[in-house]
């Protein structure tokens, strides 16, 4: 669940979801994590793949 990483990654306690909707900014001086990648890699070989695949659907 990426939300809940990018909302430790700022400095955030607690779970995304118990803010809801409201907007939230870091605070002046709040201190973030270290960065880290959100997502993995995808392997070449499978982005070829799922790019052939949608080479054959029909988008509207």
């Amino acid at each position: 669940f990426s939300s809940q990483r990018l909302h430790e990654f700022l400095g955030f306690k607690g779970s995304v979801e118990d803010d809801g909707w409201q907007l939230r900014f870091p605070s002046a001086g709040q201190r973030l994590l270290p960065p880290e990648p959100l997502f993995s890699k995808l392997d070449e070989g499978l982005a070829d793949e799922e790019t052939s695949r949608l080479g054959h659907a029909h988008f509207q």
